[in-house]
């Protein structure tokens, strides 16, 4: 997928025409990727599509505007490589045009990239109250749990335990490393995949 240096393609006539990079974006014809770059001071960018997901829920946290993925391919460039940039950027947020089921499944998809979710399994006692302390720990890493699933029935798990796959919501990735160091700190052995 194709994002553009969007300061210098919003300004820059082509041929008596204004060129945006919507126009491009994701085209399979590598011949209309060249026709920006062959202008002095553009710079084309490629990008996979999940730092694109992940700038459309930053986007709507952070600016509170919805954007299609290629609408937000000037915010992925920034956040994919800060660095890049030697001067105040400002990106361009365009397209508004995305269907609410595919809206829901790009902010999931967004929000785990960005490691607002986590999950892993871990195996407890099975005796009563192991499951509330487990939970008790999690709730002490101020994490949410999203969902719960109780094992009991797997040839792995010897006779006294069970096994537990947490889902988590978490505010992003040092937070899920906090709620993992305090799980293991607590004894609690974690499996993830």
């Amino acid at each position: 997928m194709i994002g553009l240096n969007i300061n210098a393609i919003a300004t820059s006539p082509w041929h008596g025409q204004f060129v945006h990079y919507v126009d491009i974006f994701g085209t399979p014809n590598p011949d209309t990727w060249d026709a920006p770059a062959s202008f002095s001071g553009f710079e084309v960018f490629t990008s996979a599509f999940s730092p694109m997901t992940a700038a459309i829920p930053f986007t709507l946290e952070r600016a509170k505007m919805v954007s299609e993925p290629a609408g937000a391919a000037a915010v992925a460039a920034i956040l994919d490589d800060p660095g890049r940039f030697s001067t105040s950027t400002v990106a361009v947020l365009s397209g508004g045009n995305i269907d609410p089921l595919l809206l829901q499944r790009v902010l999931r998809h967004g929000l785990a990239v960005a490691g607002r979710f986590l999950s892993f399994r871990a195996r407890i006692s099975d005796r009563p109250g192991a499951l509330v302390r487990l939970l008790a720990e999690v709730a002490k890493a101020d994490a949410s749990v999203l969902d719960v699933e109780h094992v009991r029935t797997d040839a792995r798990l010897r006779v006294d335990e069970v096994e537990v796959a947490l889902q988590l919501e978490t505010r992003g990735a040092q937070h899920c490393d906090d709620v993992l160091a305090r799980l293991r700190e607590a004894g609690y052995t974690l499996v993830f995949g």
